[in-house]
């Protein structure tokens, strides 16, 4: 092993370091094609709460980190063949920590109402902001060691860290196992989802009429390659009645937002919108 690790995940690649300061790489196989750099590597701390002990490779694959003191918790890296990889806490006792906190980088975690999240990266000018989706985490997960479910969830601080909080009943079993899990955003088809806001003033703009697509090419002096040309040219086609969900959603205070899933840089495969309030919409 040495220092370092680099495991296979199906179509990404994982880099684990012996040191358990460092941070988990995750990477998409070949984001060579966005032009941006947003759909870069994503690092994931490991629990901040946890103080552990060298690495060591097991059997399957795994890198396992001993927390040093004896009640404490210890962490398993292991990459999957789903473009993944899972960060496995085992609690060992009810005196150990509860919560757990990772950090990514330059990505922005947003949790979603099902209990997901997202990792993002962003870029902004002229009243529309581009968000990049980077990677997705499942809704939380534990288990006992019965195999029974434990209460658990996550939450998401100003400083763009996230939490696994674990609330175990007075009937579980110790160890308790949770098991994050961060995937990256291309599927096997190579799909890449960007979100686009687009500020108040610029939702009037398209209410009133004005083309979208001149919206999104505001961007152009800060991403000029791919995929902002493919999008613009997509949203150009649905000007019309975009002006019309515009419309609607100024009326009640919001912002319009489109989520572009991409299959290439030049191939837009679909357009949604969205309304949303605060964030952007200013």
């Amino acid at each position: 092993m040495g220092t370092e690790i680099v495991a296979d995940a199906g179509g990404a690649e994982v880099r684990v370091s012996a040191d358990y300061a460092a941070d988990v790489v995750l990477s998409a196989a070949d984001s060579s094609w966005d032009g941006t750099g947003l759909l870069g590597p994503v690092a994931i701390s490991l629990p901040k709460e946890i103080r552990g002990k060298h690495g060591q490779a097991v059997n399957n694959g795994s890198i396992v980190y001993l927390d040093s003191s004896a009640q404490g918790t210890d962490v398993v890296v292991q990459a999957t063949s789903d473009d993944a990889v899972k960060i496995h806490t085992v609690t060992k006792s009810n005196g150990s920590g509860k919560k757990y906190t990772y950090s990514f980088g330059d990505a922005t975690p947003v949790l979603g109402a099902d209990g997901s999240v997202i990792l993002t990266r962003s870029v902004s000018g002229s009243g529309v902001t581009g968000r990049v989706i980077v990677a997705t985490i499942a809704p939380a997960w534990a288990v006992d060691a019965n195999g029974n479910p434990v209460s658990t969830h996550y939450e998401v601080s100003k400083k763009g860290e996230l939490t696994q909080i674990i609330s175990p009943g007075k009937n579980a079993v110790y160890p308790i196992v949770a098991d994050p899990k961060v995937v990256t955003s291309r599927d096997s088809v190579g799909h890449v989802v960007w979100d686009i806001y687009f500020s108040k003033s610029e939702t009037s703009k398209i209410s009133a009429g004005a083309t979208i697509a001149a919206a999104v090419f505001a961007l152009s002096s800060l991403i000029p390659l791919p995929p902002w040309p493919a999008i613009a040219q997509a949203l150009a086609g649905v000007a019309g009645t975009y002006a019309g969900i515009a419309a609607y959603y100024l009326a009640s205070n919001a912002c319009l937002n489109v989520t572009a899933t991409l299959a290439s840089y030049a191939v837009v495969s679909t357009l949604i919108p969205w309304a949303y309030r605060g964030g952007y919409c200013v």
